[in-house]
């Protein structure tokens, strides 16, 4: 499976081993996770994505392989689906965080969804 930096450029073409596995739990998890030993040290950082099904899925915490001796690194890398990264992101309503809204449903999400839009752009 490859994986793509910010800029969409392969950084490795990682092996498909047996720790490799997809998790879905309906609002708790959407993931793909890669395991795999490499004899040099390659970085991941964050946006750093895979494409499994059609969709990306990235990588959202910093991360570093495990050093196993002088020339052995193992990775075991969780991938997350861009609706996971929404979890990072604080909904501002007049530039506060803490607010309550004591309107009907449609009234909130007129309010919400430019919120959320306009900070998840970059994720989408």
């Amino acid at each position: 499976m490859t994986i793509y930096n910010k800029q969409g450029e392969a950084i490795l073409d990682a092996p498909i081993t047996s720790g490799a596995s997809g998790k879905i739990e309906l609002m708790k998890e959407d993931s793909v996770s890669l395991s795999f030993v490499l004899d040099s040290y390659i970085p991941f950082s964050i946006g750093d994505y895979v494409l499994y099904n059609g969709e990306n899925y990235t990588l959202f915490t910093p991360y570093n392989p495990t050093r196993n001796n002088e020339c052995s690194y193992t990775y075991s890398i969780k991938f997350e689906s861009n609706v996971m990264g929404w979890r990072n992101i604080s909904l501002l309503y007049n530039n506060e965080t803490d607010w309550s809204l004591t309107s009907t449903p449609s009234q909130g999400n007129r309010i919400k969804s430019p919120a959320i839009f306009s900070d998840i752009h970059h994720l989408v």
